[in-house]
């Protein structure tokens, strides 16, 4: 009945970590964001354990021992992140289990992401070449043609991923953009020409087939909101 009980709860901490993307593939999340991820993952598992034992009256129950299995699994896991962050900096080092990129885009926009790898190797991402109308000397990867050459490109294996980075005046080119990487089955991503006015984590609303993005939220906007409905407020603005 213990160990029943135990796997029922690795089963839930599991779900727990999906559904707050502890398990997402993505190489732009950090050490430090997957490490807080799993520290309030942890934290409320072992609240709600602690108040499954309380519904079922099961009071001989330590609390130390909770606070411990808090401890040495928020530990470890973050400990095993470190270790597989490591290694994978390792092999990529070494030029493996690298994400080759096709770059679409050889103005502003283009050379701000190369940029920002170049800043950031450790992330495993190897841009193969780029398309563009014409070869900008700016751009230290290989010119693979003009934006007719596509299709040709991804038929070629090894692409992973194609990032869109296209300035404002060549957004036409997006439609084409979309269609080869639907064809092929290609993951595809974009640097808006926009990328400037952008905050590092935008909000976005939808109303009806618009999307808007709030490009300026104040930060104390989560917290007067609520406090302008508290009745004491009401009561000070009376007064």
């Amino acid at each position: 009945m213990v160990a029943l009980g135990w796997a029922g709860y690795a089963v839930v901490m599991v779900l727990l970590y999906w559904s707050r993307g502890l398990y997402n593939p993505s190489r732009l999340r950090g050490l430090w964001q997957r490490s807080t991820t799993i520290a309030f993952g942890n934290a409320l598992g072992v609240v709600g354990f602690m108040a499954l034992l309380f519904v079922f009256r099961l009071q001989n129950f330590s609390r130390g021992v909770m606070l411990l299995l808090y401890g040495f699994s928020t530990g470890f896991l973050i400990f095993k992140r470190m270790i597989k962050r490591w290694y994978d900096r390792a092999r990529n080092r070494k030029g493996e289990d690298l994400r080759h990129i096709l770059l679409v885009g050889g103005g502003d926009m283009a050379a701000k992401y190369l940029l920002a790898l170049e800043h950031n190797p450790y992330y495993g991402f190897h841009v193969d070449g780029y398309l563009a109308p014409y070869a900008n000397p700016d751009l230290d990867v290989r010119y693979l043609g003009g934006y007719d050459k596509m299709e040709v490109t991804l038929d070629e294996p090894g692409i992973d991923e194609v990032v869109v980075a296209l300035d404002a005046a060549e957004m036409h080119m997006l439609t084409r953009a979309f269609a080869a990487c639907d064809k092929h089955g290609t993951r595809i991503t974009m640097v808006p020409f926009y990328n400037d006015y952008l905050p590092a984590r935008p909000t976005i609303d939808v109303l009806g087939d618009c999307k808007l993005i709030n490009i300026r939220q104040t930060p104390f906007d989560n917290i007067l909101t609520p406090l302008s409905s508290a009745p004491w407020m009401w009561w000070a603005a009376w007064c």
